[in-house]
């Protein structure tokens, strides 16, 4: 049996609506865990404030407060007494626009508070570690993170050579 023009076009149109409905979904969950990261951040910067006035350390973030979709509507952080990021960080009267290995390589042992918000993500596993080392010991084990995930985005694309070369440096 041959099938009508029309009923073919019925089943593209509903092949397009359930895709489309898919796609709304991804779209509202990824919201979602922004809030949720948006939270994470929020919460995360706050015990390292206070634990910078606790133990008497300046606090460095590194990450620019105001980097990324939701971060450049409604900054969730702030700068804390020394901002680094590699691209800049614009809203902070202290800052540092760098690599933040290499800032961090120019300071003290345990000499800072850290809070990193979504940084470590983006580095070949050779930067991580480096950073990660200059961070544990600039900060003493005094050191305050947030990572992306949960992420749908993070998750499914992160791994998509074009993802990889559009935010790997």
């Amino acid at each position: 049996m041959i099938e009508s023009k029309t009923m073919i076009e019925s089943k593209i149109m509903n092949i397009i609506k359930y895709i489309f409905i898919f796609i709304l979904i991804i779209l509202i969950l990824e919201l979602i865990l922004g809030l949720y990261r948006n939270y994470r951040r929020s919460s995360t910067y706050r015990k390292a404030v206070q634990y910078s006035k606790k133990v008497n350390k300046p606090l460095m973030v590194i990450g620019s407060p105001s980097s990324g979709f939701m971060n450049s509507i409604y900054p969730v952080y702030g700068c804390g007494d020394l901002c680094v990021d590699l691209v800049g960080c614009n809203m902070c009267k202290n800052s540092v626009q760098d690599d933040a290995t290499n800032v961090l390589q120019k300071k003290p042992d345990n000499s800072y508070v850290i809070f990193e918000s979504c940084v470590l993500e983006v580095l070949d596993e050779d930067k991580k570690i480096k950073m990660l080392n200059e961070i544990n010991r600039v900060s003493g084990g005094d050191f305050f993170e947030v990572r992306i995930s949960p992420s749908i985005y993070s998750n499914l694309l992160a791994k998509s050579s074009i993802i990889q070369f559009g935010i790997n440096y």
